[in-house]
């Protein structure tokens, strides 16, 4: 029965969608996909187009075959209400057929967990821009993906389904999605799509130079072509310079001018649990990235650490990356070996961080500075003893059976400010492990 409902609801939304889709037949869709950064860059591109254009964009996670729809109808999610269901569908019938807001832009970020997703969402919407930031090893449980080239061919939909003239923004550095280039021609001769990679490299077509993070967050200049402009995010990590490049290109391509683009950028706050600083108790510093976790951005965020730490004492607390299929043991034993060669505590959480520190020992890192334990809010109790003066704390960790997030609300400065900061504050998730 509750597949049964949950299907009429689904197809009540898409429907109700593209009613209003065809209404606003002038605003133009810009697709976000990719396995790291989508939040961050549509959020950033949000930003940047709101202060000249009429933009609706997805509320937190809304990016699967139920957000799509319901981001654009400007609604909510009933949960497990069907009351909250029957009110919101009554207000996207409202948005669909009657709304006379002006819309110039709709960001949708595209998410995909297995095979078919992206075939589902560009059955709803077809981009006229599409960026395709990177893939990475995620959503490689049984039942999700086999591998990372499926994970390519799957995201890799999003391109090839772009509207007649679309552009693609692609991230060259990125070895399986510049291949999008062998069907660059292809693509060119049947719709007249246009690629624009973008990058560290000198193939780019939009390159950033002189990459550099501090506290206050990454700076970096942009090169498109005969255009060079100095941009300083308030971001902490370098890795984030791939967010903020197909922000820019898909903002010259809406209009924007460079020095447009970075004013906007200077004043962009990060999604919450995505590397922001907060302000941790007995005078410590907490990296908050406890959203989630991935093999290469957890790296990267070790790495981030080390440059902002200095000689100041780093506590790396860690929790499981989750959806890594058969190779997780092996992805989380490259992360504690890392780890051992830049933290000076480490705190890990759940079981297969364990295998994470358990490595970070054999690597050289001192048993005695490795705690393990079974819950973000046990390890939170043994670290408010353990915390000193400047001491800083990088908190990284996937959301399911983790929830490191709970660690930092414990630990912060300010915990009244929890709802403001933190990821995963809202009512529902409050009762999910």
């Amino acid at each position: 029965m509750k597949k049964i409902i949950r299907n009429i609801v689904y197809r009540a939304l898409v429907f109700l969608a593209k009613v209003r889709l065809r209404r606003l037949k002038h605003a133009k869709i810009i697709g976000v996909t990719g396995s790291a950064g989508k939040t961050t860059t549509k959020d950033a591109l949000k930003k940047v187009l709101e202060a000249h254009f009429k933009v609706i964009a997805n509320k937190k996670s809304y990016n699967t075959e139920f957000g799509l729809p319901l981001t654009i109808l400007e609604a909510d999610a009933g949960f497990s209400s069907p009351i909250l269901w029957l009110i919101n569908i009554l207000k996207a019938k409202y948005n669909a057929y009657f709304s006379r807001k002006k819309v110039d832009f709709f960001i949708l970020e595209m998410g995909v967990d297995k095979v078919g997703d992206m075939k589902d969402l560009t059955a709803i919407v077809q981009p006229d821009i599409a960026i395709f930031s990177n893939v990475k090893p995620v959503h490689l449980n049984p039942g999700q993906f086999k591998n990372l080239d499926e994970v390519y061919e799957e995201k890799s939909i999003i391109v090839k389904n772009l509207k007649k003239n679309g552009v693609a923004i692609i991230n060259v550095d990125d070895d399986r999605v510049k291949k999008l280039y062998e069907i660059q021609g292809k693509l060119r001769d049947e719709k007249g799509t246009r690629f624009i990679g973008f990058g560290l490299n000198k193939e780019a077509k939009l390159r950033a130079e002189d990459v550099k993070t501090t506290l206050n967050g990454i700076s970096f200049t942009a090169v498109y072509g005969n255009l060079r402009a100095k941009f300083e995010v308030p971001i902490l990590g370098e890795q984030h310079v791939y967010c903020f490049l197909p922000v820019i290109a898909c903002a010259l391509e809406c209009g924007l001018y460079m020095n447009e683009i970075a004013e906007s950028l200077k004043y962009f706050c990060p999604p919450p649990g995505r590397m922001n600083l907060i302000e941790g108790i007995n005078g410590s510093v907490i990296i908050d990235s406890s959203y989630n976790a991935s093999p290469e951005a957890t790296i990267a965020a070790l790495n981030t650490m080390k440059d902002l730490a200095g000689a100041k004492r780093k506590i790396f607390v860690f929790g499981n990356m989750n959806e890594l299929g058969e190779a997780s043991p092996e992805y989380h034993k490259e992360v504690g070996a890392h780890a051992a060669k830049i933290a000076d505590i480490m705190l890990c959480v759940g079981e297969f961080s364990k295998i994470a520190g358990e490595e970070a020992i054999k690597n050289g890192l001192d048993k005695s500075n490795v705690g393990f334990f079974s819950s973000a809010l046990t390890a939170a109790e043994f670290a408010k003893d353990l915390i000193k003066k400047e001491d800083i704390l990088l908190v990284k960790g996937s959301q399911n059976k983790v929830r490191l997030e709970r660690f930092v609300k414990a630990l912060m400065a300010h915990p009244e400010k929890a709802d403001e900061l933190l990821c995963r504050q809202e009512k529902t998730w409050q009762k999910i492990e």
